[in-house]
């Protein structure tokens, strides 16, 4: 799609949050830490190129599947929520995007029907050993703050959604899969994996079909 289906929105997106926009020469900064996390639902799902991408990690927040999906389907997609206990933490992928690419995620989740953008404070990885998530984040509360970028992530925006939905097995293998390819803490991993799916009808359309469709095709266009 050219640049000029993306202006009406690209105008709204910048225009929020300004006061601690998370940009730095026309580039945004974006935590992913669902699907996004996986490289081919960005390369081929979305059709985006990153600039550059690493894990990184989220304190004072926790995992959560309270957006509504399609029952059967997909029954939810997964979101971040702010905790009173700073223990909670989300891993996740920290990728910086041309404005163009910012706009494209921006309506490919549904912005700001489903989800809003926060910006919040994400530290990244250091090194990659086991805990370097933990590691740089307890390192990085116990300094002067310094290792802290400032990134745009998604938020759900209807406080009334408080019940978790279970996610497809295809869905939240997906989150599992891009855990492992960033080489994202083995505790994080395992929280993923204990997380009980939903009852669907096949695995889940759109996180497997959609995307291995999606990749063939990508593959095919080289």
């Amino acid at each position: 799609m050219k640049m000029t289906k993306y202006g009406i929105w690209l105008v709204f997106f910048i225009s929020v949050s300004t006061w601690a926009m998370p940009t730095t020469a026309l580039t945004f900064k974006y935590f992913a830490y669902g699907s996004n996390c996986y490289p081919a639902t960005m390369t081929a799902l979305r059709n985006i190129e990153c600039i550059d991408s690493s894990a990184g990690i989220l304190g004072g927040y926790k995992l959560r599947f309270n957006i509504p999906g399609m029952p059967l389907v997909e029954p939810s997609w997964a979101c971040v929520e702010a905790s009173r206990d700073e223990s909670n933490c989300v891993h996740g992928v920290l990728y910086t995007l041309t404005p163009q690419d910012f706009a494209r995620v921006s309506m490919s989740e549904g912005v700001p029907f489903g989800y809003q953008w926060r910006v919040v404070n994400v530290v990244p990885y250091q090194g990659d050993g086991i805990q370097a998530g933990e590691t740089a984040l307890r390192e990085q509360r116990t300094t002067s703050g310094e290792s802290v970028v400032k990134a745009y992530t998604l938020v759900s925006n209807n406080p009334l959604l408080i019940r978790d939905i279970p996610p497809s097995k295809a869905y939240r293998d997906l989150l599992i899969r891009g855990a492992k390819v960033f080489q994202m803490d083995q505790s994080y991993i395992d929280k993923l994996e204990a997380i009980r799916p939903g009852f669907t009808i096949g695995e889940g359309f759109v996180a497997k079909d959609v995307l291995e469709a999606a990749e063939r095709r990508k593959a095919g266009s080289k």
